[in-house]
Formats: structure tokens, sequence, C-alpha cells
């Protein structure tokens, strides 16, 4: 075997993919994708009303009132993320995971890097619908704020106050406080105003233990099968969870929840403090109805051709994996630079508004 000075080891990219157990709630319909400038949905809501009988047939019949509809609109927010690459950055400088020993063709390297680029950045836009269903699901309104901390899109669908309850007692006192009762209570909520049964609760780990740690629910828990061991088994319907963790099933009064904990972060962008999905002291519960997902394009005129050989197409959608991007790539007029662009116009609507809620483990 040949001696060697070095050895060239295979690069390693430090690259945990997005989080997507939120987001993955909400559905690309049929009319998802599109290239509009707003999206416009409509919302009839359905009441308890009964028939009621009349004394005889010749009174006629009971005529009832049309229901009416509401009718939403909003233009999607705008998400654009980019980077350059020089001509002169390939020459003498070697790039992340290249081997330097070994001749490599020039537009091979370019693709290398515009792919790896491109996936870094496809994975923050995946953070950042992330962040969009877990405003949705805490507070039912939705405030994105750019670099410089400002507001740049926002809409409230309007959550009921209801369905943000907060705790009579902190559930880190747990000599009293309530959990099993809140939970149910919320759950009753739900059930009158959504016309659907809760399936599901989440929160983060934090708040979990705090709620295992009450008295009330070991009690509760000491005259159940529902509890959690430690040992439970995934339920057939939820194989995938992108990120959170199943924890078993619990009777709260006469509502059977499938528990889970989510503990995923992102970096705020503008203070830069790494925060939770799911704050801590909120639990999130859900009737699991209907939550659209929207993707709206990037228009431009027409493609550097050129500058687009480095990347595999124009627009990449699947309603599967919730994503809709637009690619671009331009060469600079002194073509000594080549830029990436990739963009998507995404909302997520929780159109049956009234089948989850957010409740706060603390008095406040």
């Amino acid at each position: 075997m040949a001696f060697e000075l070095q050895r060239m080891l295979a690069r390693y990219v430090d690259s945990a993919p997005a989080p997507g157990h939120l987001a993955s709630k909400f559905k690309v319909g049929p009319l998802g994708i599109h290239s509009a400038a707003e999206v416009l949905w409509d919302v009839q809501r359905s009441n308890r009303k009964i028939a009621y009988p009349q004394a005889n047939a010749g009174v006629g019949y009971h005529m009832n009132d049309r229901s009416g509809f509401s009718a939403k609109k909003t233009a999607p927010p705008v998400y654009m993320e980019g980077n350059a690459l020089a001509a002169s950055d390939l020459l003498g400088v070697r790039q992340f995971g290249q081997n330097p020993f070994a001749d490599q063709n020039f537009m091979a390297a370019v693709n290398d890097i515009m792919s790896m680029n491109a996936a870094k950045i496809t994975t923050m836009i995946q953070g950042s619908l992330e962040l969009m269903a877990s405003q949705i699901l805490t507070t039912g309104a939705i405030s994105l704020v750019n670099t410089a901390n400002a507001v740049v899109f926002s809409e409230d669908f309007k959550m009921k106050e209801t369905h943000r309850p907060v705790a009579s007692v902190a559930w880190s006192t747990p000599a009293t406080a309530k959990p099993v009762t809140e939970i149910a209570n919320l759950c009753d909520v739900i059930n009158r105003d959504g016309k659907s049964e809760p399936k599901t609760i989440e929160m983060n780990s934090s708040t979990f233990e705090e709620m295992i740690a009450t008295t009330e629910f070991s009690d509760a828990a000491s005259n159940q099968k529902y509890v959690f061991n430690g040992e439970v088994v995934m339920p057939e319907n939820r194989p995938n969870l992108r990120g959170a963790k199943y924890r078993g099933r619990f009777r709260f009064r006469q509502w059977v929840l499938e528990m889970y904990t989510y503990d995923e972060e992102f970096e705020h962008p503008y203070q830069g403090t790494v925060t939770k999905y799911i704050p801590d002291g909120k639990y999130i519960i859900e009737a699991g109805e209907r939550y659209d997902a929207t993707f709206g394009g990037i228009l431009k005129f027409g493609e550097d051709t050129q500058a687009m050989n480095y990347l595999g197409g124009a627009r990449l959608n699947s309603a599967d994996l919730l994503q809709d991007l637009d690619f671009n790539a331009w060469i600079s007029l002194d073509r000594t630079v080549i830029n990436l662009g990739i963009g998507t116009r995404p909302l997520l609507i929780p159109v049956a508004i009234d089948t989850y809620g957010c409740g706060s483990a603390d008095t406040a």
C-alpha cells in the first residue's frame, strides 16, 4: 500500500430534518397549489337545532332560515431565501466536503454546492411552516416577524376565548392543581362548539411532567388502565409523528385522549433565542378535523436557462411533504456570480377553528 500524507474522509453534514409534526396536520386540497395574489375561503357553521312536531299536517311546513356563511380572504406571506456563489470561490479554496486531492469537474462542483444550499433553505422554510402551525394551534392567529422584528404578516382566525382557558391553580402546584378537570372541561367546550369528539392532547415534555406529577392525575391514573407507563404502543393511525412522541392514552372524565409530547425548537429570527414550537405551560386538544394548507407561486419574467441547468427544476411541489417551492437561479451580468433563490407563499388555515383548543397550565 502506497504511503499517504493525508486521507480525505467522507464529509458530514449536521443537518437534522425540519420538524413537521404540527404542520403535517394541515392538508393541501385540490385547489391548494396556485399562483393567485390572494386566497379566499367560505365557512358555513352548523348548529344543534332539532325538528319539532306540528299540531297536524294542515299547519304546513315549518320554514327554516337558510344558514349563512362567512367569507374570508388574505394575501399569503412571502418567503424568498437565497445565496450566491462566486466563480472565484471555486479556485484555490476548498469547499465544504470537497476533496482537494482529486480533480473535480467545475459544473459538478457548482451543482453540489447549489444542492446543499437548496436543501438548507428548504429546511428553513419547512421550519417556518411549523411555526405558522404552532401559532395557529396555540393562539388561533398568525403573527410573523422579519429579522428586524417587524410584523410582516398577521391573520386572526378568531379562536373563541373559551377555547383558551387558563388554569385555576398552576400545574406546578401538584397538591391542588386540577389538570384532569381542566382538560376535560376544554374537551366539553370543543365537543359542544365543534360538534366533534376530541381525540388528542399535545404539550411539551416539561408541561407533561408537571401534569403527571399532580395529585389529581395520579388519583385518576390509579382508577383506570389508560395510563402512561413508559411502554406504550404507537396507534396504527399515527405512524409518523415527525418529532413528536406518543405517551399513551388517558381518560379525562368521559374523554379518552391520545397523549403526545413535542419538544422541537426553532431560532427566533430577531432575538436569536431558541424557542419551543409548543411553549411551556400550553396544551393543545384536537378533534382532528379539517385544516387546510395552500401555496402560491413566485412569479418571474422567464428564466436564466444557463443558470437553471444547475438546478433540478423550476418548481417542486408535494402535497404529502407539505411543500411547494419555486426555484430560481441567475448569473450576474459580468458572469462571475451565480445566485440561488427559493420562494413560496404558504398559508395554513384552520377551517374547523372550533374543533381544537389550547389551554394554559398556568393561571395567566
